[in-house]
């Protein structure tokens, strides 16, 4: 690409060269003789145009501007919006890691304070120990709480059963109680039935041998 570039404003500092050859030997007085046949024999000149014989592009023109002007045509750069973006970008990072450090990590202290913090975390340990063997004990006495309550089930239900079978029994018995309370019953109205007949008979056999005529006693 460079080479291209060079070629061409090479070509237009020819066509330069030309043209200001041209400029020249219009601008200084032709010689008597010169001057003679012109007069003598009229001819038609053409002013010297170096852009019919180039592109006519802007960027030619651009470049052509500044050929005149003795300047070389500047190499693009890149965008500088990319770099400075990232730059805040890491200023941005950097200040996040900042406050996490001081937020979240413990400063530098001194050696009396961190073996004081090393002695409570020692006792924290202590008494973490402890805890954990009550929570073990309290746990097997709990697993033995859970064994005898799942005996008494074992006998409550046992229990339960034997009641239900003397339920039954209950129940048998105070049927056939009233079956025979029922049948003596019945018994009973019958023999005082029987024993009212008899009564009966009786009082009116009694009345009958009282009412008999009794024999007149006899004189001798």
């Amino acid at each position: 690409m460079s080479d291209v570039v060079r070629d061409r404003v090479a070509k237009q500092g020819h066509i330069l060269e030309d043209a200001t050859s041209a400029s020249e030997s219009m601008t200084t007085p032709p010689p008597p003789a010169a001057m003679e046949e012109s007069t003598a024999t009229p001819t038609t000149t053409t002013s010297f145009n170096p852009y019919s014989l180039e592109n006519t592009s802007r960027a030619h023109r651009k470049a052509l501007r500044l050929a005149r002007k003795g300047k070389s045509r500047r190499k693009r750069r890149g965008c500088k919006c990319v770099g400075r973006y990232m730059q805040d970008v890491q200023k941005l990072i950097d200040s996040k890691i900042k406050e996490f450090k001081d937020f979240y990590l413990l400063p530098k202290l001194k050696e009396s304070n961190s073996q004081r913090m090393f002695d409570n975390l020692l006792r924290l340990s202590g008494d973490v120990d402890a805890t954990k063997n009550d929570l073990n004990l309290l746990s097997e006495s709990v697993t033995e709480l859970l064994r005898n309550f799942q005996g008494t089930q074992r006998e409550l239900d046992l229990t339960s059963r034997h009641v239900n079978r003397l339920t039954s029994v209950v129940a048998n018995l105070s049927n056939h109680m009233d079956n025979m309370e029922h049948r003596l019953s019945s018994t009973g109205i019958k023999a005082s039935r029987i024993r009212a007949r008899h009564s009966h008979d009786m009082a009116s056999s009694k009345i009958e041998t009282s009412t008999q005529v009794k024999p007149l006693p006899t004189r001798e």
